[in-house]
Parts: C-alpha cells; structure tokens; sequence
C-alpha cells in the first residue's frame, strides 16, 4: 500500500527503514523520503512506527512529543507541511 504519496513510498519501504532502525517519522524521511514534504502521510508512518518504540513518533498528529538526542528539554518538531506550505 503506498503510504506517501508525494514520493511514491509504500508500506514495505516503511518498514524496512523501520527494521533498519527508524524511531520517528523524521528518521524515515531522511532514510526512505516518505514524510519529508507534505506531511499528509505522518499519521500512517506513525501507525507502523508504533509497535517497534516506546516514545513518540514525532509526526505531526503523534500525541506524544519527542525529544531531540542532543538536547533532552527540547521538543524535536517535525513540520514540513508548514515549511513546504511557507516556502511557496
């Protein structure tokens, strides 16, 4: 089933970057590109994330915030329907 339609990226690739060691939908956009442009496929990236972690998934409709590696305190956004919508 493809999951984001912006890149054509289905439900296999997903879960590949999943099992390769994804933890946020940030992480399968910068290993597989879904959910790096609109946004409209956070939701789905988030459902097939959720049984392999514990925290949030940092998409946009996740309940739960995730937090940045570097920095503990600071919520890690991830908004690229906003930046994609800002820029044009």
């Amino acid at each position: 089933m493809i999951v984001c339609h912006c890149f054509a990226v289905n439900d296999r690739r997903v879960r590949s970057a999943v099992a390769d060691g994804a933890q946020t939908v940030e992480d399968v956009a910068e290993m597989e590109d879904a959910g790096g442009l609109c946004g409209g496929c956070h939701y789905a990236i988030c459902q097939l994330l959720k049984p392999h972690q514990s925290g949030g998934c940092g998409g946009d409709d996740c309940a739960v915030p995730v937090t940045s590696s570097e920095n503990p305190q600071q919520v890690t956004p991830l908004a690229p329907r906003r930046q994609f919508l800002e820029a044009g």
